[in-house]
């Protein structure tokens, strides 16, 4: 057994997402921490900061013995990494880990190149940049969306959480009204998948083992975050090939964060 009655960590949150959904698990995690005697303290990114060309704020992390980086600045996770790998101190949430999580285009990408074989992914398409001082100027581009994708077409922001930034374009003037709102903001379209409509799966992973899984499902919202309303229940898979599969995505370098997985995005060949 490890003694861990000296242990002493970090936990980086963002100083500005303070409502009960994101200090819940704030705690847990802390919580997880005194069970096992290990002190994990607090702190957010506008208490930490990313300095260059001036004395920098290094030694506020070295009575460290590790650091749990649990926020999406990646300005901030990067700087925290070039620190830890020159102390050695273990960093779980890498700056590439948590943006191939936080970007969704850039999930697609990896999850393609992981096993294209073992799943295939529902038709996508990114939406093409522009910037919010000009929007789009010419929206030519959504008819041969249109022909890929069809309606109704769930639209997507490529950075957002708890279904807050997806929607679902039921016609092209809804398609239109979503673009043109979307204008400067990162942004994919993908097709509506009706037979899954309002249900997914969640798989808990740490390390290569998947500890949890569950199945949400909403009666009354094609998403199925409980944010929006929808119910969860516990859920067994029944083929180990899946964990395999879905464990076989941590070389984006997830430790201890969850690696989640959306069925109404991914379409398993395999049956669960």
């Amino acid at each position: 057994m490890i003694a861990t009655k000296n242990i002493r960590g970090l936990l980086v949150t963002n100083a500005f997402l303070k409502n009960g959904k994101f200090v819940e698990h704030y705690e847990w995690l802390r919580e997880a921490a005194r069970q096992q005697e290990i002190r994990l303290d607090l702190c957010d990114n506008a208490m930490l900061h990313a300095i260059y060309g001036m004395e920098s704020d290094e030694a506020k992390l070295a009575s460290y013995s590790f650091i749990i980086f649990w926020d999406k600045d990646i300005r901030l996770a990067k700087w925290m990494e070039r620190y830890c790998q020159k102390r050695g101190i273990p960093i779980f949430n890498t700056p590439e880990a948590v943006a191939a999580c936080d970007d969704k285009s850039e999930t697609f990408r990896l999850l393609t190149e992981a096993s294209e074989e073992a799943f295939s992914l529902i038709p996508s398409v990114v939406a093409p940049l522009t910037f919010a001082a000009v929007g789009y100027t010419d929206v030519d581009f959504l008819s041969s969306i249109e022909k890929q994708i069809g309606y109704p077409m769930v639209i997507k922001e490529c950075f957002g959480s708890f279904g807050w930034q997806v929607y679902l374009a039921k016609d092209r003037e809804e398609a239109l009204r979503y673009t043109k709102k979307l204008a400067g903001t990162p942004f994919l379209y993908q097709k509506f998948i009706a037979a899954s409509a309002g249900v997914d799966v969640r798989l808990q992973v740490v390390g290569t083992e998947v500890v949890a899984a569950m199945k949400r499902r909403s009666k009354t919202d094609f998403r199925a975050n409980l944010s929006n309303g929808g119910q969860m229940e516990a859920y067994e898979l029944r083929r180990k090939n899946v964990i395999l599969l879905f464990a076989q995505c941590l070389h984006w370098g997830l430790i201890l964060r969850a690696l989640i997985c959306y069925l109404q995005v991914v379409k398993i060949k395999r049956q669960i």
